[in-house]
């Protein structure tokens, strides 16, 4: 789902259509910046900047328990990763937002998302 347009169209869409996870990538936010919407959990990674760019966020409804997982910040890709654990198996779901100046090999995306599994395939989260 791509958006480009105000918070409360936004927030009535999630609504209206009942979403119980939706992930954003440039939220154009900075770490100062408030950003609510009703019935949703919001998990942000905003660029530190002095000018609102990039970031990411993932809102999921309250009533759905999941760990989530910040990987260190990487100077190109920003990324949050929501575990929710179902029948004791871990499902991950990820955001990610690479910003346009810098390239990013494939085997460094994979050599990420393969540090995520092992820090918690060891351990079920806590819910």
């Amino acid at each position: 789902m791509v958006w480009n347009d105000n918070n409360n169209t936004f927030e009535h869409f999630l609504n209206t259509h009942n979403v119980h996870i939706a992930f954003v990538t440039e939220t154009h936010l900075l770490p100062t910046d408030k950003f609510f919407i009703s019935n949703y959990k919001i998990h942000r990674l905003d660029r530190i900047n002095s000018v609102a760019s990039g970031g990411v966020a993932i809102l999921i409804k309250p009533f759905i328990k999941h760990y989530l997982f910040q990987f260190n910040n990487h100077p190109s890709l920003e990324i949050l990763t929501l575990i929710i654990n179902i029948n004791n198996v871990n499902y991950y779901f990820s955001v990610a937002y690479k910003p346009p100046k810098y390239t990013f090999p494939l085997v460094t995306f994979k050599h990420i998302f393969n540090n995520i599994k092992k820090k918690h395939s060891f351990r079920r989260p806590k819910l």
